[in-house]
């Protein structure tokens, strides 16, 4: 404890995820610690040390601290506490020595910036898989059809790696080239990861997994990414893979923005996020069960819903608007809880619903989809 006493937390035991992972790699590679921990930062107000013939050597060393990597140090000493065996077990350190009249103000400000890193998504870690890679290069390449009233073309940018978009504007010096950059890459037109996974996960008919958040959902796409990328490789990221999800993605904040216009949500706002994909997940359904699927490369080569389907999906919105908000007595009361139960889905799945006449120029059959892919 007095070696941690600075130290912005405790010890975590080695329940949560990290901890796990870090006893996980003591008992099963300890000959791997070195490289897969970020080591610890510590102060000290007096070293002194001496020259061996292995190199400079510690051999005094005034109130050490353990400012950042408290949980690897108590991870360590709990698994020596148990007997476990450490020989293999090293770990780099940064040691800064402050003098007593300053460690007062200096070891608070490095404890807070040594812990204050960006924090790295599951998201993040998954941006490398190759999937990512063979979207991005359709996202760069593909040029989308100029919207009604304009003739220009431009790229719906996917951002692989979290700040990608960012630096490729900053990389064109002038302002005139930043403003063509973001002409044609316009920021409406960014998608991220995650934002990707919310959208494919909708249309796959799990709006209670999208309803968990961002990373929960992202996890679920990085599965069936995983799973069908083992089965096919990259055959299946394909131009017209990648141009129907955008239409998916066009259709998403389509929806988004004309449920935030209705006068049904702005006199009780709230839910849009659960009221969308939920939405969308039962039109998808019940097109299914018709042996129907959305025109999608009508909305890529549109970029736009046009009114009638639009007016179909705002009306079905207000039925999801409705279920959501009315969950049963055997559900949870709290709506955002409930709209993350698989029973909201099963039940908004039972709710009667037809898809009109309006809608059906934008709609293909089974086959006929199939053959334009």
């Amino acid at each position: 404890t007095k070696l941690l006493e600075k130290n912005v937390r405790v010890f975590l035991q080695a329940k949560g995820k990290v901890n796990k992972g870090i006893r996980t790699t003591i008992e099963s590679s300890p000959s791997r610690f070195f490289a897969y921990n970020n080591g610890i930062t510590a102060t000290a107000e007096a070293v002194e040390t001496t020259v061996t013939k292995h190199g400079v050597a510690l051999t005094r060393i005034d109130d050490l601290q353990i400012v950042n990597g408290g949980q690897t140090s108590a991870s360590i000493y709990d698994a020596y506490r148990k007997g476990i065996d450490l020989s293999e077990v090293y770990i780099q350190m940064k040691l800064s020595v402050v003098s007593e009249e300053t460690a007062s103000k200096l070891v608070p400000e490095i404890s807070k910036f040594a812990n204050s890193q960006n924090r790295v998504s599951e998201a993040d870690f998954f941006s490398n898989h190759a999937f990512h890679i063979s979207y991005e290069k359709f996202s760069r390449s593909l040029l989308a059809p100029p919207k009604e009233g304009t003739t220009l073309q431009t790229y719906w940018f996917y951002e692989r790696a979290r700040g990608q978009y960012a630096n490729s504007k900053s990389l064109y010096m002038s302002k005139a080239e930043r403003t063509k950059f973001q002409s044609i890459n316009p920021r409406d037109q960014l998608v991220t990861k995650t934002d990707l996974a919310k959208v494919m996960n909708t249309f796959k008919g799990l709006p209670h997994i999208v309803s968990k958040g961002a990373q929960s959902s992202f996890k679920v796409f990085a599965e069936f990414v995983n799973e069908k990328w083992e089965k096919t490789g990259d055959s299946f990221v394909t131009d017209s893979f990648y141009k129907k999800s955008i239409a998916r993605v066009i259709l998403f904040r389509h929806l988004e923005k004309s449920v935030s216009d209705t006068d049904w949500y702005k006199q009780q706002t709230g839910y849009r996020a659960n009221i969308v994909c939920y939405t969308l997940a039962k039109f998808t359904d019940s097109l299914k069960k018709t042996s129907k699927t959305l025109d999608y490369m009508k909305i890529w080569n549109l970029q736009s819903v046009p009114a009638d389907l639009s007016n179909e999906l705002i009306a079905l919105a207000k039925v999801a608007r409705d279920h959501i908000v009315n969950p049963p007595s055997n559900a949870p009361s709290n709506i955002t809880e409930y709209a993350k139960t698989e029973k909201c889905w099963l039940l908004f799945q039972k709710v009667e619903y037809s898809v009109s006449q309006k809608a059906y120029p934008y709609l293909l059959s089974k086959s006929d989809s199939q053959r334009a892919d």
